[in-house]
């Protein structure tokens, strides 16, 4: 009761793979075509969007083998080159270009990642003013 908030974004998700994966010149895949694949995967901050990808996998008839934890992306990116297992990922990675990945949308999911600005109603900090004045929305 004590916080507000601001929807900034919602986002699909992508996959992201290595460049010479056998799915990295698609366009769009469908999150089932990745059923075969080792998903990397985030330590205990991640879990609950760890969980999402996880659900998601779990309507589409398969769990996801899950492989390496790791905590940052740019951890993930190197899992992803040594060809550790592919990422699942906020859609907004399709604008992070990394030389040897490819990022692709997944296509069958919707807008499933919510992001949001949340403050103390009651802060008398100064630079949450100016903070919202720049985001969108």
């Amino acid at each position: 009761a004590d916080l507000e908030s601001r929807s900034i974004s919602n986002e699909g998700l992508a996959v992201v793979l290595p460049a010479g994966h056998s799915l990295a010149a698609r366009d769009a895949i469908d999150l089932v075509e990745l059923k075969n694949e080792t998903f990397l995967v985030g330590d205990t901050p991640w879990l609950p969007f760890t969980n999402l990808v996880r659900n998601l996998c779990l309507e589409r008839g398969f769990t996801p083998e899950t492989g390496q934890v790791a905590y940052l992306r740019d951890e993930f990116f190197t899992f992803v080159l040594l060809g550790m297992g592919v990422l699942i990922y906020p859609e907004s990675v399709l604008s992070a270009k990394r030389s040897g990945l490819k990022a692709i949308p997944v296509r069958d999911v919707g807008k499933v990642v919510h992001i949001s600005a949340v403050w103390r109603k009651n802060s008398h900090n100064p630079a949450i003013g100016g903070f919202l004045d720049l985001l969108p929305g």
